[in-house]
């Protein structure tokens, strides 16, 4: 059932704008787990969880708040939030896990959660979650829409992502092949009546009269808290060539083929006192948590996140090896057929029982037969190693490989990374690199030498360490049950993180290309849309013309770089805008836009009256056109800053670069000297870029494939300075651009791309947060 365009939800007048957007970067664990619905046994269905450390099958406040990390950045936060895992369900009746966005060269993929306060029209204190509380909302087995604003109903939704057009909601999963993912959006109630829980986990909840996500609490549940609500981006779009039949190939871990059961789960581990400061004082509308001073200093970083998790612990119903959640499945996980209603589904009766195990480890253990122990995930990096001793780098490289060859120099420290690298040491470079207490790490590549071994990964070193004495102990993780402290072991047995730890070749970059105008400065387009006005030219008239001209016009020798910018330049352009056949045929178009008529009725008259092709000053154009591009965009420019901010902290994570279609400004113009304000600005600009790719200076331009090609040997041989030893290809690039044309040839050689409209860059900037989990917008909330 379709809804509506995607637009921002429409405010109650004298309501609150204020909310802050939490990206939470990774995902904590991934399993059948839900300590709400089922406290102390095995979930019906699998879960996408995230949140802090402290989550276990069964949990309450104080071991929520005994966390030790966080897949989410608020470290006052130490909540769980969690939603059902989406699949694809192929034609032979095999499932397959369906990344989530942020799932990317070994990282896990997590969710955004919003805080909104919303006072409703009698302005009521609005309160911070108290200690103990949990709600959930929607309902698992739900197949049909329901009309009513709550969850199940409205307060569920889907929004299929299409960055180069136009993006929908709907109610349901919907039968359209979503370009470039889909989203899943659920509003929980914020009326409470006092209690911390109810039997269904909903009644001691309500939502505001009116609508889901705005209005009056009922007298029934008269206290406003904070209103939450979560969205989670599935990556639909790496099936588009896997349809069949008449709908979707969709299905939630519960079974559900509609989205109407789509559901989430909300545990508390806030400081009450610090989250309502928060509520209180964080009403900046932007969403950005840096506008929020009561954070300030409290943020965990991308890779702390993603090194935060809980390993799983589900048995396989009759074994003791670990539930299969993702790649190639027989069947969903737990007794979930497939249903798509409009009855509720209903319990599969004398379901095989699955059981709680230990925690699986991803470390080999070595105590025995080398007298080391595993110390732990380490960070590292590339331009200041954690290790500095001793190292080597073996195709064979085992974790008995590294420790002897690190006994053998005479050290007792053997770390681990890329899978196939070793150092050596007697100690860390800093304290700061040393493995987290109750925290596992990333450490999830396997070794070039034994695929059932984990060798560290990209700037993570797993470190194993020489026994002293009675100390020979291997770090063992794990939840189980209220258990949430590290738990020294020694083990004598193998049971590795196999599927659920992301496990990769290399951890590539996140590797985002932009061009500039219309991008991060102002679009040139506008000028020319301006003066078409000014002097009453036909709306794109100057657009189709430098189009047409392709590939040889004289605008694109200028970007190119064939031709000087002069008087001959100008000459040479005006006669492109004045050829008189391109004027007839866009005459032609023109007329039959604004008169209702064929184009064939149209072309017919412009045979024979059409006016002479308009008079343009080229030169004057040109820098009204380069004048216009000058300001920076009030949406990208800050999100660039950002993002330049978040590559120099986490070296090697994040490449930003750029290529864009480019002219030379003559010696001593005002625009090439760097001592001006304006020059400056554009100084600072281009400092926010690894490399910058100028058509007029390599001699190629957009949208001809061969400037693709070369920028790709660009990246390559910048990624290869950061230390990414591996290929780099085309898919691996996130490309935005304000043209359709130049993004097509980027889309047909391989490349993500992100359409950016004029007046609507602030969307373009979502996707990027969507992409990188960094939190980069200064505009409002989309809902």
């Amino acid at each position: 059932m379709f809804t509506a365009v995607l637009a921002a939800v429409a405010l109650l007048t004298g309501l609150s704008d204020a909310f802050w957007r939490m990206p939470c970067g990774a995902r904590l664990t991934l399993e059948r787990a839900d300590p709400i619905v089922n406290p102390g046994a095995v979930a019906g269905h699998v879960h996408t969880i995230s949140g802090g450390n402290g989550f276990g099958f069964s949990m309450d406040y104080n071991q929520a708040r005994k966390s030790s990390c966080s897949s989410c950045p608020i470290k006052q936060d130490l909540s769980n939030y969690w939603t059902p895992k989406l699949y694809y369900m192929a034609e032979n009746g095999t499932f397959e896990d369906i990344p989530q966005a942020g799932e990317y060269n070994g990282n896990t993929g997590g969710m955004t959660v919003y805080y909104q306060q919303r006072p409703g029209t009698k302005n009521k204190t609005l309160e911070a979650f108290p200690p103990g509380f949990r709600m959930l909302a929607g309902n698992p087995f739900q197949r049909n829409y329901t009309g009513l604003q709550a969850a199940p109903g409205n307060a569920v939704s889907f929004v299929c992502l299409d960055y180069s057009g136009t993006s929908k909601q709907y109610n349901e999963i919907p039968n359209v092949n979503c370009p470039d993912g889909l989203r899943a959006q659920i509003y929980f109630p914020s009326c409470w009546n006092g209690e911390n829980d109810s039997p269904d986990h909903t009644s001691h909840m309500a939502y505001p009269s009116g609508h889901y996500d705005n209005g009056d609490c009922p007298t029934s549940h008269n206290r406003h808290l904070v209103s939450i609500f979560y969205e989670v981006i599935y990556s639909v779009d790496q099936f588009k060539d896997r349809w069949y039949g008449n709908t979707h190939p969709f299905v939630f871990a519960q079974g559900d083929r509609t989205g109407y059961g789509f559901h989430g789960d909300f545990v508390n581990g806030w400081d009450q006192e610090y989250l309502q400061k928060a509520v209180d004082t964080c009403t900046n509308d932007s969403g950005n948590m840096e506008d929020c001073h009561v954070f300030d200093n409290g943020l965990f970083t991308a890779d702390e996140q993603q090194a935060c998790k809980v390993p799983p612990s589900v048995n396989a119903a009759g074994t003791s090896s670990l539930e299969q959640v993702t790649g190639s499945l027989e069947a969903l996980p737990g007794c979930n057929p497939p249903t798509s209603g409009p009855e509720l589904a209903v319990p599969v009766a004398n379901c095989p029982k699955a059981s709680i195990g230990q925690p699986a480890s991803y470390f080999t253990d070595v105590t025995a037969s080398l007298d080391w122990y595993y110390a732990g995930c380490a960070s590292d990096n590339y331009y200041t190693r954690t290790f500095t001793g001793a190292s080597q780098s073996s195709d064979t490289m085992t974790v008995a490989t590294c420790v002897n060859f690190c006994k053998s120099k005479g050290y007792t420290l053997a770390g681990l990374e890329w899978s196939r690298e070793c150092y050596c040491d007697n100690r860390y470079s800093s304290d700061d690199r040393k493995p987290k207490t109750g925290v596992i790490g990333n450490c999830g590549m396997k070794c070039s030498g034994d695929s059932e071994e984990y060798c560290g990964a990209g700037s993570a070193l797993s470190v194993y360490a020489a026994c002293t004495g009675s100390t020979c102990q291997n770090v063992q993780y794990g939840v189980v049950g209220n258990s949430t402290s590290t738990a020294e072991s020694k083990m004598k047995t193998k049971r590795h993180l196999v599927l659920q730890m992301p496990t990769q070749s290399a951890k590539k970059p996140v590797i985002l290309l932009f061009d500039i105008g219309g991008v991060c400065v102002a679009s040139p387009f506008q000028a020319i849309i301006d003066y078409e006005k000014s002097l009453s030219i036909p709306n794109g008239w100057i657009n189709y013309a430098i189009s047409a001209a392709s590939p040889n016009g004289a605008w694109q020798q200028l970007e190119r770089g064939e031709v000087a910018l002069d008087a001959s330049f100008f000459s040479a352009w005006k006669a492109d805008l004045q050829q008189q056949s391109r004027w007839r045929t866009f005459y032609a178009r023109h007329l039959a836009s604004t008169r209702n008529e064929s184009f064939a009725q149209a072309a017919e008259e412009a045979a024979f009256d059409v006016p002479a092709p308009p008079e343009i000053d080229t030169e004057k154009l040109y820098w009204e056109m380069m004048s216009y591009s000058r300001t920076m965009d009030p949406d990208m420019y800050p999100a660039l800053q950002r993002l330049r901010k978040a590559a120099d902290a986490n070296p090697g994570s994040l490449v930003i670069g750029a290529m864009s279609n480019t002219s030379i400004f003559p010696d001593g113009h005002a625009f090439n000297d760097p001592k001006t304000a304006d020059g400056q600005r554009h100084a600072e600009m281009k400092a926010c870029f690894d490399f910058f790719v100028s058509s007029a200076h390599v001699g190629l331009r957009k949208p001809d494939d061969g400037i693709y090609k070369y920028t790709l040997d660009e990246i390559r041989k910048f990624v290869k300075g950061t230390g990414w030893e591996g290929d780099v290809e085309m898919g691996d690039v996130v490309f935005l651009d304000d043209i359709g044309g130049n993004l097509r040839t980027g889309k047909a050689l391989g490349m993500r791309t992100i359409k950016v409209n004029i007046g609507k860059v602030g969307e373009a900037v979502a996707e990027l947060e969507s992409i990188t989990g960094l939190s980069l917008r200064e505009g409002k909330a989309k809902l």
